[in-house]
């Protein structure tokens, strides 16, 4: 049995083939829509623990998304920012991969006297941090050993007049 909407007497279908339950728009956009002023729209699922859970809300009072639950991005597919996508998350499968097409990359520490660091493979099934910038002690630290290539210049003092190199 089907609950039909529209002139056509199918423009919007609403049924259960016994198993799952649809809704089915067959013309035009699909608008689900929240008019009362500062309320939300909330999509709840089962829980996996016998209850139901907000999953992702759209928060009137807010103005923005919030999700409960993780959001999970299937090999292949990014996360695009920006009106025409300038900066993508992705992994492919075997890679992970940050792009920032337009503009400068910034990545910014805000929180006071805190630290950004990176971390990688300690080369026995760890990590650990090779290099921090510490907001609190003002400097740029690093745990590992710097490797520059034949004539890369290190550049000190304000007029980068003192240059550290080997020409190979």
């Amino acid at each position: 049995v089907q609950l039909r909407f529209g002139n056509s007497g199918a423009d919007c279908l609403m049924y259960s083939d016994g198993s799952d339950t649809y809704i089915q728009p067959n013309n035009g956009n699909f608008f689900i829509y929240q008019a009362v002023d500062d309320k939300d729209i909330s999509l709840q699922c089962d829980d996996g623990s016998g209850g139901v859970t907000p999953y992702l809300v759209l928060d009137g009072s807010e103005g923005y998304t919030v999700a409960y639950k993780n959001i999970r991005f299937d090999d292949n597919v990014s996360a695009l920012f920006g009106s025409s996508g300038d900066m993508t998350i992705k992994h492919d499968g075997s890679n992970s991969k940050i792009e920032n097409n337009t503009g400068h990359l910034n990545i910014i520490q805000e929180a006071n006297d805190k630290k950004i660091s990176l971390y990688n493979d300690d080369g026995s099934g760890g990590t650990k941090a090779y290099l921090d910038l510490d907001g609190n002690g003002g400097v740029m630290n690093a745990y590992v050993e710097l490797r520059f290539g034949n004539s890369i210049k290190t550049k000190y003092g304000a007029s980068q007049d003192l240059l550290i190199y080997h020409d190979g």
